[in-house]
C-alpha cells in the first residue's frame, strides 16, 4: 500500500509509517524533533557527535560527552562501546549535562596493583596470589597467609591454597591444609 506522508514529515528508514522531518540544525529522536546536542554535528535527522565525545542518552534525549583521558576507543561510539588504553580499565560515573540532567557515562581509571588491565578490557584481572572480592571492587585483595591462586583472574578467596601447608584461621575457625594445599579442613572452631 502507497502512502504519502503529509507536510512536515516524511517516510522512515523502511517505508512504513511517517515521521516527523527535522530540520536545520535539528534531529529525530524518540518521534520528536530536537536541537543538536553541544558537541554534535546535526544532518539529514540525524546526529553524530564529534571527534573527542561519546553518545549517551536519557528517555529525554541525547548528548555527547567527552571522552574519558586513557580511552583508546571512543570518538562517535555509544557509552557501552567505550575502550580504554592498556593499563587503565572502564568504570560507571554519572556525567552531569548542561541542561542539568544526569547521564550514565564512563571513566578509565588506572590499573590497581597486583592487577593487569589489557588495553580494551572493560576490568581488570588480579595477578596469582591476589583475588577480586566483588564485580565493583576497585583493588586486588591478596590471599591470607601467603597462598596462590594459580591463575590470573581469580574472583573469590575460595580459589586461594596454601602451598606450604599449615593452619588458615578466618572468622569462623581455624582449617588445616593439607593434600598439597588443596583442601581445607575445619578442625576447630572459634
Amino acid at each position: 500500500a502507497s502512502f504519502v506522508c503529509k507536510t512536515g514529515y516524511q517516510k522512515n528508514d523502511d517505508g512504513t509509517a511517517c515521521i516527523p522531518k527535522c530540520s536545520g540544525d535539528t534531529f529525530l529522536y524518540n518521534d520528536t524533533c530536537h536541537a543538536c546536542p553541544d558537541n554534535a554535528v546535526c544532518k539529514d535527522n540525524t546526529f553524530q557527535c564529534n571527534d573527542g565525545y561519546y553518545f549517551v542518552a536519557n528517555t529525554s534525549a541525547p548528548y555527547c560527552i567527552e571522552c574519558p583521558e586513557h580511552a583508546s576507543v571512543c570518538s562517535g561510539v555509544t557509552v557501552n562501546d567505550i575502550m580504554c588504553q592498556s593499563g587503565y580499565y572502564i568504570v560507571n560515573k554519572i556525567v552531569s549535562v548542561s541542561s542539568g540532567a544526569s547521564v550514565p557515562g564512563k571513566d578509565c581509571k588506572a590499573c590497581p596493583a597486583n592487577a593487569s588491565c589489557a588495553g580494551g578490557t572493560k576490568t581488570f584481572q588480579c595477578d596469582d596470589g591476589f583475588y577480586k572480592s566483588s564485580t565493583v571492587a576497585t583493588e586486588c585483595t591478596k590471599c591470607p597467609n601467603g597462598g596462590v591462586t594459580g591463575v590470573v583472574g581469580a574472583t573469590s578467596v575460595s580459589q586461594c591454597k596454601l602451598v606450604d601447608g599449615g593452619t588458615y584461621f578466618d572468622n569462623t575457625g581455624s582449617y588445616t591444609i593439607s593434600g598439597g594445599g588443596c583442601t581445607y579442613e575445619q578442625t576447630t572452631a572459634i
